[in-house]
């Protein structure tokens, strides 16, 4: 939507408000670079509760490994998400 009505912010998945597309080209490149990030978080999250899962059907990881870990793996997941915020978005063309 563009614009800065009222309806177009409830209405629409992304709302730009300039009057000029120019920066759409910029927030596809940050959404996917953040799409990147996620997908890799979920899976080095998924993975390590994987190893866990199997480990603790061994009778190899006590419980409070258990724990530990996934309060790690909520940790990692955290850390990798702030790296989106870190990094800089690239700067559009001049005309």
């Amino acid at each position: 939507a563009l614009g800065a009505s009222a309806a177009a912010f409830r209405s629409a998945d992304v709302v730009i408000l300039e009057d000029s597309l120019s920066g759409l080209g910029g927030a596809m490149d940050t959404s996917r670079r953040v799409k990147k990030v996620l997908r890799r978080g979920l899976v080095i999250v998924l993975a390590i509760k994987l190893i866990i899962l199997i480990l603790d059907m061994l009778g190899v990881c006590p419980l409070w490994l258990a724990v530990q870990a996934d309060a790690g793996a909520a940790l990692i997941a955290i850390l990798n998400a702030m790296t989106a915020a870190r990094q800089k978005t690239a700067e559009a063309p001049a005309d």
